[in-house]
C-alpha cells in the first residue's frame, strides 16, 4: 500500500487539490442555475482535448515522449485547445438558447440535453479518426488517475493551485454576485466572465487526465448533496470548508480503497465516497 502510495504520489496531490476546486466551482454554477451549461462546456471541454491529441497526432509529434521540455509544451498546448473549443462552443450554445429558445420555455432544458448529446457524439466521431486515440479510450469517460504521468499530475497541480486560491479567496463576492444576478437580476457581466473562464479552465484541466466522471461527479456531488442532507441555511465560509472536507476526503478515501482492491476503478470509487462523505456532512450538520 504505501510503495502504491509513493508511485502515484503526484496523482494523489494532483487529484486532493483540484477536487476542491471543481466542488467550488460546482457550488458557484449552482447558485447561478447552470449545471446544464455546465455539462455542456465540460462536454465541450472533452471534445477540444481529443481534438488537440488529434492535431498533435496530424502534426507528427509523439504524445508523451518522456522529453519533459516536449511534453510540457503538449500538455499546455492541448489544454489551450480544449479551453478555446470548449469557450467557443460553450458560448454559441447560450448565444443559441438565447435565440432560438425564450427563457421560460419548458423546451430550454430538452434543447440543452440535446446539445451534450451531439457533442458526445462528436467526441466519439474525433476519438475514432486516429489511433493515437486508442490509448485514451478507456479514460474518455471514467478517467484514471493511475495512469496519469508524473509530469501531467504535477502540472495539474500546479494549475489546480491557481485555480482553487483564487476561487477561495474570492468566494464571497462571487456568492454576492450570484445572489445579485439570480434574486435582483443584476449581473456584473465583467466578473461573471472571469468567473466563466475559470471554471471552464478548471473543467479543462480535469477532463486531460482525470475523465469526464471526475469533473461532473466533483462539480456537482458535494454541493448538491450536502445541500439536500445539510441544513437549508448555512453561513457561507462554513459550506465553503464543508465542500472542501468533502471533496478531500472523498476522493482520498477513493484512491485509497482502489489501490487496496485492484478490481474497483479509480474515478468511481471517488465519485462514491464524495457522495457517502457529503451524506455524512450533511446530516451531521443538520443534528
Amino acid at each position: 500500500m504505501i510503495e502504491a502510495i509513493l508511485l502515484y504520489k503526484w496523482a494523489v496531490i494532483s487529484s486532493l487539490v483540484i477536487a476542491p476546486a471543481l466542488a467550488l466551482v460546482g457550488a458557484q454554477t449552482l447558485a447561478r442555475n447552470w449545471t446544464l451549461r455546465a455539462l455542456i462546456v465540460g462536454q465541450a471541454a472533452s471534445l477540444g482535448t481529443y481534438v488537440g491529441l488529434l492535431l498533435i497526432a496530424m502534426l507528427g509529434i509523439v504524445h508523451d515522449t518522456g522529453n519533459p521540455s516536449d511534453d510540457v509544451i503538449q500538455y499546455v498546448l492541448v489544454l489551450l485547445i480544449s479551453v478555446s473549443v470548449a469557450a467557443l462552443l460553450g458560448g454559441l450554445s447560450v448565444k443559441l438558447e438565447a435565440r432560438l429558445i425564450r427563457e421560460a420555455d419548458p423546451n430550454r432544458s430538452g434543447f440543452a440535453v440535446a446539445q451534450y448529446a451531439m457533442l458526445m457524439a462528436a467526441t466519439a466521431a474525433v476519438m475514432a479518426l486516429s489511433p493515437h486515440l486508442e490509448s485514451h479510450l478507456a479514460s474518455a469517460l471514467t478517467g484514471d488517475l493511475s495512469t496519469a504521468s508524473d509530469l501531467e499530475s504535477r502540472l495539474t497541480l500546479a494549475f489546480s493551485l491557481g485555480v482553487f486560491g483564487w476561487i477561495w479567496l474570492n468566494w464571497v463576492g462571487l456568492s454576492k454576485i450570484a445572489f445579485e444576478k439570480t434574486v435582483l437580476l443584476n449581473a456584473q457581466a465583467k466578473h461573471e466572465i472571469l468567473f466563466s473562464l475559470i471554471a471552464l479552465f478548471a473543467m479543462a484541466l480535469s477532463m486531460h487526465s482525470l475523465g469526464v466522471l471526475f469533473v461532473v461527479g466533483s462539480l456537482f456531488i458535494p454541493s448538491s448533496v450536502l445541500m439536500a442532507f445539510g441544513k437549508r441555511r448555512s453561513r457561507l465560509l462554513d459550506f465553503r470548508r464543508k465542500l472542501c472536507a468533502v471533496s478531500i476526503c472523498g476522493t482520498l478515501a477513493g484512491f485509497l480503497v482502489s489501490l487496496t482492491f485492484h478490481e474497483i476503478p479509480t474515478t468511481p470509487a471517488i465519485i462514491f465516497f464524495q457522495f457517502f462523505a457529503a451524506v455524512i456532512v450533511g446530516l451531521r450538520s443538520r443534528a
